[in-house]
């Protein structure tokens, strides 16, 4: 005689009950929603097309798992200061940004802080550091970025971490597998 562990002899505690149920979906493959039911993390390709908005303006850019920050590669860049209301005095830059089809908008953007970039030949550069809001996919995220001339790199834009990171999966396989979606109202 066969005993299933199973059989009608071992009542299962609700708990017993929830371990079994997720035990055989995790088995099967099927998803499972974690205990705060998030959503699943959306998978997008290391390039892909990126909005940044305002103004809107559609670039390339490189999503770099190893790379901690984003950087946005910006002509005409041009430091100056404001005093605000408070009596604070604000720094703030203007910058141009270009996409591939030779679109060009021009950005101001208060200055956040100024990074310290350790470079190739182990000396320093001084970025300064601005909050930039991106769309890639359906997802949107107000996001630092450093301005750095990037013209000798293939792609304007380089997406880190500080972006990706518990949002979006990088497929290292596959390019742009989805185009920029966000309803910002533009």
């Amino acid at each position: 005689m066969h005993h299933c562990f199973f059989s009608g002899r071992i009542p299962l505690s609700g708990l017993k009950k929830l371990l079994l149920v997720v035990f055989l979906l995790d088995f099967c493959g099927c998803s499972v929603l974690s205990a705060d039911n998030s959503p699943e993390i959306l998978t997008v390709g290391w390039l892909e097309q990126i909005m940044v908005s305002p103004p809107g303006i559609i670039l390339h850019a490189k999503l770099d798992t190893g790379a901690d920050n984003c950087s946005v590669h910006a002509d005409n860049i041009t430091s100056f200061t404001e005093e605000a209301p408070d009596g604070r005095t604000r720094k703030f830059v203007t910058f141009t940004v270009e996409n591939r089809y030779g679109e060009r908008k021009a950005l101001t953007r208060e200055i956040l802080r100024t990074a310290k970039i350790k470079t190739k030949d182990g000396g320093f550069q001084r970025r300064p550091v601005v909050r930039l809001d991106i769309c890639i996919a359906n997802y949107f995220q107000s996001t630092e970025c450093n301005l750095v001339d990037r013209s000798h790199f293939a792609y304007p834009v380089l997406i880190g971490r500080n972006y990706l990171a518990g949002n979006l999966l990088v497929h290292s396989a596959d390019t742009y597998m989805t185009r920029p979606g966000c309803n910002l109202g533009e």
